[in-house]
């Protein structure tokens, strides 16, 4: 639909690193039926390696434009069990697994009213799961589903499109070499051989060999990219022969498999087979990872592992990716590559590492190896680098997810609270406050004897129910968190459950034991020298003071937190001590400060990606815009704060909630119930990214008053933050490099950048330099 903005909250498809070569019969097929209107579920099958994904990805890439809310792409492989389909699905779309209302309902609040095509790849080993994607179909009309299987969901209203292998060459015929490169399935083979041996081509002399290699390997795609991938070795007449000494296997596998799925372990054990003593063992050892890894995780996980050493890890990764066992994948954080092995790869993986007896060391390795970085991360989550650590963190989270379920099957209940005690401020800024929740409360299940870890887990637990309305348990772990400190003389404990039990009392409206239990929380943080539980126990009396309505006594409350966490460069808790202040500043009628705060608090929860965070200022937001008179993108605002509820949960604080009232209340009566209404809905279905570049905006503008003096109006209505930024881009600065230079975020740095462009009316940064130098601005 023109004008129709893909929204950045569902991620782009993969971008393959290689070029699809043939199909094109495949994906004009698949789209054709995908326009169908009896084809609301098509089901790519067949074995592994024969290309459904890419055929999947080509297919949805023609059909972007015709779905107004693009495009979701949910890998299933690293997902093992039907019951995290639904978490899996939601995180694509961004809706977070928070909130008391079941995930599969909150899945169909979400895509009820918009059209969407969702690519759900490798969902044969969930398959249990088919009947959730039935009930999505039936219950959203605009919501079509093109999923990859080995099998059938065998569900109503599927189609099934089988993914034939690639064309092979006919036997016989005219000029071999020209014939030979018209097959589908050769001219793969030609394609990846050239990436390993430039100058590789079909000839007249190995033509046959080739076009045999092809037909022998029943023109599965994997198979053929593991056997061209040897050409840098052997010629192809060599690997034709290697080939057929492992041919007998294709007859020879088990009944119950499918004949293709034996070559696909034929073409795998032959690639195995050729690999030295020590790449083997890192093969296998690498299969426990799920979801990828970098080097750093590799050499970790590794280290340990049972049997033989390994060698040197980096060597044997490059080794394995030349070999195609292992494939590169996304870059990882800080520009760290991350590699990947297919699943089919994967699964030969685990079983030679059954075979070989290692398979519980591995296991164990990897889990003490992301149990480390946990506790790594932990260390840095209230520091300045926080928002590094926490993108490291999602890109392993199912790596994270496998340690946990490991220590959790093995019993381990000491390592499990010691790593959802140092995951829980990922889960709580990056919004998986359901799954969260859910390891907190097998962690205090399992759980033996007091130790830091136990302490965690109970505060984390407690902190997740009182969020999600559950006061009764979140009271319950906060009282059980007080009694073992208090028994254990443990000062950090008795602090954070006191702050536990004011925070549950807040939700509950009781205000007078809400400052009560935060005045003795802050006087035994304050003698236990704990920075974090004396700053945590500050904005629990501030948000006490402001809902009864003692607005100089909060703001006091709350800058004193904010020098703390300043202090400590901990971003997260910057961002709510500035969105506090900003609604006692709003209360106060102070809109300029309070919307100059929010847009602070804002950026850093940009910054983090804390969505859940970000419901709390645009909320009030929403409010300052309508007192501005711009009732329209006040409701828009109020549009996505309901998305971002219904995505992430969570309870909104009183005051939140009063000027939120407030600003749904202003914009109404200025729009009308149903101008009011259209502008709300817009905003729920606005891509978060641009609602953020809006509500900025919007802030800024409300915080800056228009120049007014011969000064201001030289200074091209620059604020001074503006001018120094001004000046640093025209010394040719970039943004990181802005940010490092005045000690703010690079999400700042950014923003400002922007609105200096906007404000002088130019187009690029050489524009705005050329205009400094003109009007004197720098």
């Amino acid at each position: 639909m023109p004008g129709t903005t893909l929204p950045d909250h569902l991620p782009n498809l993969p971008l393959p690193l290689t070029p699809l070569v043939g199909r094109e019969r495949e994906v004009a097929a698949v789209v054709d039926l995908m326009r169908r209107e009896d084809a609301r579920l098509l089901t790519l099958t067949g074995p592994g390696g024969v290309g459904k994904t890419r055929l999947a990805l080509a297919a949805a890439g023609r059909l972007v434009a015709e779905f107004p809310y693009g495009v979701a792409f949910v890998g299933l492989a690293p997902v093992a069990d039907p019951g995290l389909v639904a978490p899996a699905v939601a995180q694509a779309l961004g809706v977070r697994d928070a909130g008391e209302e079941p995930l599969d309902a909150r899945l169909k609040a979400f895509l009820r009213e918009r059209r969407l095509l969702l690519v759900l790849d490798n969902f044969e080993q969930v398959v249990e799961a088919a009947p959730l994607v039935a009930e999505l179909l039936a219950a959203c009309p605009g919501l079509t589903v093109l999923a990859t299987s080995r099998v059938r969901l065998r569900v109503s209203g599927e189609r099934e499109y089988p993914v034939p292998p690639l064309g092979l060459p006919a036997p016989g015929g005219g000029d071999p070499a020209a014939e030979e490169t018209d097959a589908e399935a050769v001219r793969l083979f030609v394609a990846r051989a050239e990436a390993v041996q430039p100058g590789f081509a079909v000839t007249a002399e190995n033509a046959p060999a080739v076009a045999d290699i092809c037909r022998r390997l029943d023109g599965l795609p994997l198979a053929i990219e593991l056997a061209a991938a040897r050409t840098k070795v052997f010629p192809p007449s060599d690997l034709l022969a290697r080939l057929e000494r492992r041919l007998p296997l294709l007859t020879g596998g088990g009944r119950d498999l499918p004949l293709r799925q034996q070559t696909m372990r034929d073409a795998i054990a032959w690639s195995h087979d050729l690999l030295p003593p020590a790449d083997r063992i890192l093969f296998r050892r690498l299969a426990v990872f799920v979801g990828g890894f970098d080097l750093e995780a590799a050499e970790a996980a590794t280290r340990g592992g049972g049997g033989d050493a390994v060698g040197d890890v980096a060597e044997g990764v490059s080794s394995l990716v030349e070999q195609s066992l292992l494939r590169p994948a996304e870059e990882g954080t800080a520009g760290a590559p991350r590699y990947q092995m297919l699943e089919t790869v994967r699964e030969f993986g685990l079983e030679r590492l059954a075979e070989a007896g290692d398979e519980e060391p591995a296991r164990r390795s990897h889990a003490l190896a992301f149990l480390a970085l946990a506790e790594r991360a932990a260390a840095e989550l209230d520091s300045p680098r926080q928002a590094g650590w926490l993108a490291r963190l999602e890109a392993e989270h199912a790596n994270l997810r496998a340690a946990l379920g490991w220590f959790r099957d093995g019993g381990d209940g000491g390592a499990l609270a010691r790593m959802v005690s140092a995951l829980w401020p990922f889960w709580l800024v990056r919004s998986h406050h359901r799954e969260g929740r859910s390891w907190f409360e097998q962690a205090i299940t399992g759980a033996t004897g007091w130790s830091p870890a136990l302490r965690g887990a109970l505060h984390g637990g407690s902190w997740f129910a009182s969020n999600q309305g559950d006061h009764e348990r979140g009271v319950a772990l906060a009282q059980t968190l007080l009694a073992a400190a208090r028994e254990h003389e443990d000062p950090t404990g008795v602090a954070n459950a006191l702050s536990l039990l004011s925070y549950a009392a807040t939700f509950r409206g009781d205000h007078e034991r809400a400052t009560s239990f935060a005045a003795d929380a802050l006087a035994v943080a304050r003698h236990a020298g704990d920075r974090w539980a004396t700053a945590w126990a500050l904005i629990r009396l501030g948000v006490a003071a402001q809902d009864w309505g003692a607005f100089d006594s909060a703001a006091t409350y709350h800058e004193e937190s904010l020098a703390i966490s300043r202090a400590k460069g901990d971003l997260a808790m910057i961002s709510v001590c500035l969105s506090n202040l900003a609604l006692v500043a709003h209360a106060r009628g102070d809109l300029r400060r309070a919307a100059a705060l929010n847009r602070e608090s804002l950026q850093l929860c940009r910054e983090l990606g804390g969505r859940w965070a970000m419901g709390d200022v645009l909320a009030p937001t929403a409010h300052l815009v309508a007192e501005g008179g711009d009732a329209i993108t006040a409701a828009r605002l109020i549009g996505v704060v309901d998305a971002l509820r219904d995505a992430t949960g969570g309870s909104l604080q009183t005051l939140v909630r009063s000027l939120s009232d407030r600003g749904v209340d202003a914009a109404r009566q200025r729009l009308g119930n149903d101008g009011f209404e259209r502008a709300r809905r817009a905003g729920r279905a606005m891509p978060l990214e641009a609602a953020l570049d809006g509500a900025l905006a919007a802030l800024a503008g409300l915080a800056e008053p228009a120049p007014r003096s011969a000064e201001a109006a030289t200074a091209g209505g620059l604020t001074p933050r503006e001018r120094e930024v001004l000046r640093l881009l025209v010394a040719g600065r970039s943004n990181p490099e802005i940010a490092e230079a005045l000690f703010i975020s690079r999400a700042t740095a950014r923003t400002h950048v922007a609105n200096i462009l906007a404000k002088l009316g130019v187009g690029s940064r050489g524009e705005a330099a050329d205009h400094a130098h003109r009007r004197g601005l720098v």
